[in-house]
């Protein structure tokens, strides 16, 4: 099974986000130890080691990154799949227009997100890190 991971899961698993880190500290746990393929955005981890670092210094945020890439894999992109996204009726958000690409073409089975809303296309299952766990565990 493949997983394409939404920034705002990445987000709240790097930086210990209240009230959503436990959900995405067990999707992180899962997918390490029963080796699920999970992909991200590159862009997450430029974005992410921009405020870490200012909690860790820039060398403490490049060790915790190179970890966490171990386990997370980034997918690739060029302007086609910007121009795919911009020319996608929804999602509405660019970001999220590139998301669902980046999750499509890299054959992405569910995309976990915060935002399942936000994913509507039907192109794709997108759930939440606690569905996803709980699920993956009744199967």
């Amino acid at each position: 099974m493949k997983l394409f991971l939404d920034t705002n899961v990445f987000f709240d698993y790097v930086l210990k986000r209240e009230g959503h880190y436990e959900d995405a500290y067990s999707l992180i746990a899962l997918i390490n130890a029963k080796r699920l393929t999970c992909i991200t955005n590159p862009n997450n981890f430029q974005h992410v080691f921009f405020l870490l670092s200012r909690h860790i210094g820039s060398r403490g945020a490049k060790h915790y990154l190179s970890v966490l890439r171990k386990i997370i894999g980034c997918a690739t992109y060029d302007a086609n799949t910007v121009d795919r996204a911009l020319a996608r009726s929804v999602p509405t958000d660019l970001e999220d227009g590139i998301t669902l690409e980046l999750a499509l073409a890299t054959g992405s089975d569910v995309l976990i997100t915060r935002d399942e809303r936000g994913f509507v296309s039907g192109s794709i299952e997108a759930m939440n890190a606690r569905a996803f766990v709980d699920n993956f565990f009744v199967r």
